[in-house]
């Protein structure tokens, strides 16, 4: 992960410092600084939380320049999930090729799916079969 965002993060002085930063951009944008910058529970807030969390606690307070921030913050999710789906479907793909198995895209759904599967409930509902 950390080459995907290295640690030296260059980002605007407003987002690593909001209460001691100017913002020279937007008006909408300026005012929302104001406002944070005099909550004093914000600021207890942003001793406390990672950079990251402050902001997406800020969402509902203050939501163009918490978005305007996680946007700068967080920029690549999508690339996240793609490489995890290839690396997946290599991962995969190679260990059903050995085992001369089928079934390559059902495999990725259950791989790359976020819902844990109940095994113990499915085993629950399997009949065990009959002897003749």
């Amino acid at each position: 992960m950390a080459q995907y965002f290295p640690m030296d993060h260059s980002f605007p002085e407003w987002i690593q410092q909001p209460f001691l930063a100017d913002m020279d951009d937007d008006d909408n944008l300026k005012e929302e600084l104001i406002d944070l910058q005099v909550n004093q529970g914000c600021q207890t807030k942003f001793r406390t939380l990672p950079l990251s969390g402050f902001w997406c606690d800020q969402l509902v307070a203050d939501p163009g320049l918490a978005k305007a921030a996680l946007e700068i913050i967080i920029p690549f999710p999508t690339s996240y999930l793609c490489e995890k789906a290839f690396s997946t479907m290599l991962q995969i793909k190679t260990t059903a090729w050995n085992r001369l198995q089928i079934g390559l895209l059902h495999d990725m759904r259950v791989a790359l799916a976020n819902t844990k599967p109940r095994i113990e409930k499915l085993v629950a509902y399997k009949q065990q079969q009959k002897s003749h």
